[in-house]
């Protein structure tokens, strides 16, 4: 009654979100949807990123809030391009992490009543990956095998006309926020998918090799190498940037003859590298949490342990374990050490070692998997007297 005669008040970002879907399932323009975190409705193959969408809602007047949704959120989906021509000219390439692809292909398993079709990329960079989507004012489609196959299109074809788009549209000039510092100053989207075009990216020094950045969808930051400080400056905008919507990575890569490649520092601020290397592995274990409830959610049989992170009391350094309960065994993300756990039946601890990552790797018990998400399997279980030799018993 208050939101028929004051219209809609100032919702929150779920309590938007819920309205969205309520109205959209009341219209008949869902289906089944749900929404991730990042406020993203899954509708089907259909995206819908709620974000700007709520801080449009919010600028407008109470009256005209709800016209807004169920016109403009809600409007009819646009035609979809029919002809591979068609699509051709639509098709843009864009960057992804290993994450968004794990969780992504588990969350279309999740939601699909049919089998999901499986993502298709290309890896960029370590850690990095490339995908292709038709762009319509809207939204973005992701391009599966079956398209290109249906075209009789290879995936390297594709990228490259996708990136001939991409660039036709990378002509403005980068903005220098900072001395040895350039941020990309495209707001389409798209602006950290430009890290694949070095030439687009050289323009800021061409005769230097860079430092890259793209911590989310929409900032893409480059640093000159040649400076004194290049690793901190670019690493402390990292920091300050806003990743809670559309967050990419915050793993630094150096532009070296026309390739991204992983970047070691070296020579840096202490503090600079163990906040940096702090964010990253608070990245790692929120991604493989999201992981490992998915799978549970799907009733995977295979074993998720935990990862701890933790400081260590003496040097204050961050630490990582994973967990190996034995006669378990099951996928683990990467750490440094793995404790190795054997309980009686009652499922209290009899015994505890830790072995390093590297010696676990070394003697074949661990298998690195396909995943675009690091990840190994057990290949096998190693024995009490490999543990007592290679290992440490723990104090219970």
């Amino acid at each position: 009654m208050l939101n028929s005669l004051f219209g809609v008040g100032d919702l929150d970002l779920p309590s938007f979100a819920n309205l969205v879907v309520t109205q959209g399932l009341e219209m008949q323009r869902f289906v089944e949807p749900s929404v991730d975190d990042n406020f993203c409705v899954i509708d089907g193959t259909e995206t819908m990123n709620l974000v700007r969408l709520h801080a449009k809602f919010l600028s407008l007047p109470r009256r005209a809030r709800m016209d807004f949704i169920r016109t403009t959120v809600l409007a009819p989906l646009p035609d979809i391009p029919e002809t591979w021509e068609q699509k051709q000219r639509s098709l843009v390439p864009v960057i992804r992490d290993g994450a968004y692809l794990a969780i992504g292909e588990l969350q279309a398993k999740l939601w699909s009543k049919d089998e999901a079709l499986p993502f298709v990329y290309r890896e960029l960079a370590p850690g990095l990956y490339i995908q292709l989507v038709i762009d319509t004012p809207d939204k973005m489609l992701c391009l599966d095998g079956t398209t290109l196959a249906q075209a009789n299109v290879t995936f390297e074809a594709a990228l490259e006309g996708a990136r001939a788009n991409l660039r036709a549209r990378s002509r403005d000039a980068w903005i220098e926020i900072e001395p040895g510092l350039w941020e990309a100053p495209w707001r389409d989207s798209y602006t950290a998918t430009r890290a694949q075009l070095p030439d687009v990216l050289q323009r800021v020094c061409p005769e230097c090799d860079l430092l890259v950045a793209l911590p989310t969808r929409d900032r893409l930051l480059v640093s000159d190498m040649t400076r004194p400080g290049a690793y901190e400056r670019i690493v402390r905008a990292v920091i300050e940037t806003d990743r809670s919507a559309y967050a990419i990575t915050s793993r630094i890569y150096c532009l070296s003859d026309g390739a991204l490649r992983a970047y070691q520092p070296y020579q840096a601020d202490e503090a600079i590298v163990a906040k940096h290397r702090e964010i990253m592995l608070v990245d790692a274990q929120t991604n493989y949490e999201k992981e490992r409830d998915l799978h549970r959610q799907l009733g995977t049989r295979d074993f998720f342990p935990n990862l701890a992170i933790y400081q260590s009391r003496a040097t204050g350094e961050i630490i990582t374990r994973a967990t190996w309960t034995l006669g378990v065994g099951g996928y683990f993300p990467p750490a440094e050490a793995i404790h190795f756990v054997w309980l009686n039946e009652q499922n209290e601890v009899v015994v505890m070692w830790e072995a390093p990552w590297e010696t676990v790797e070394e003697h074949a018990f661990l298998a690195r998997t396909d995943s675009p998400f690091p990840r190994w399997k057990a290949a096998y279980e190693p024995g009490i007297e490999w543990l007592d030799q290679y290992a440490k018993r723990l104090a219970r």
